[in-house]
């Protein structure tokens, strides 16, 4: 969502080619762009997140049992692929790109890792020598954002539910702990769990003032935004 560029959509309809989303819109957009793309019946999906395969499961069933296969991209899209396969609701082959060492090793972690801390300095002009950055979510793309926050000075913590990557988190130099301990002392707190409500409404009263509040994960549904608004006293 919001995140389609006008001049790449007007590009790609003068070449021909069928294009189901504009620029702007919000979610509800978002979802019916989807079910459109689902509505072209496609052979094959090159998706990000399985969020066009999920969609196309649970509204266009027809056109779900006939596809040839899926191409997946991201973390969250390949765990959500793994789940239906577990539960047998996968009839076709999937490619996860993913799970290509050199994605997950490198794009993840460096790419990500740099990008996210690059464009949340630009944003807020903040200065994030000497700033407590607060990392939720240890995965590779967690790894990345911890590693380039540590490595322009910032103090470094980590939150993470998996005990062994909490170890490793520990082992490469950041302090672990609980959010209720971890996130009174953050400056900067990025989600990167690929997940929803990573920050939910038991989490604000734990935030400093003044706090950023950024995402790395798959989508920006990790901060729960309405929580957040509905507790302000201002917006």
């Amino acid at each position: 969502p919001r995140t389609t560029d006008a001049s790449v959509v007007a590009a790609l309809r003068e070449r021909g080619m069928t294009v189901v989303a504009d620029a702007g819109g919000d979610y509800g957009s978002w979802e019916r762009e989807l079910r459109a793309a689902a509505d072209c019946e496609p052979d094959y999906i090159i998706d990000d997140g399985a969020e066009l395969t999920m969609r196309t499961a649970e509204h266009r069933p027809d056109v779900f049992a006939r596809l040839k296969g899926v191409s997946e991209e991201t973390t969250t899209g390949t765990a959500r692929l793994q789940a239906m396969s577990a539960a047998g609701r996968l009839p076709f082959p999937a490619l996860t790109a993913n799970d290509a060492r050199c994605k997950h090793l490198f794009d993840n972690r460096y790419a990500t890792g740099q990008t996210t801390l690059q464009a949340i300095l630009r944003l807020t002009n903040r200065q994030i020598a000497g700033a407590r950055v607060a990392v939720v979510g240890y995965g590779y793309v967690g790894k990345g954002l911890a590693l380039y926050a540590k490595a322009l000075g910032a103090r470094t913590f980590v939150t993470e539910v998996d005990p062994v990557r909490a170890l490793e988190a520990h082992t490469d130099g950041h302090t672990v702990g609980a959010r209720r301990d971890v996130f009174p002392q953050a400056q900067i707190i990025i989600t990167a769990t690929g997940g929803m409500r990573a920050i939910g409404a038991a989490d604000l009263p734990h935030l400093a003032h003044d706090v950023i509040l950024a995402n790395a994960g798959h989508h920006d549904l990790e901060v729960d935004t309405e929580a957040l608004a509905a507790a302000a006293a201002s917006a």
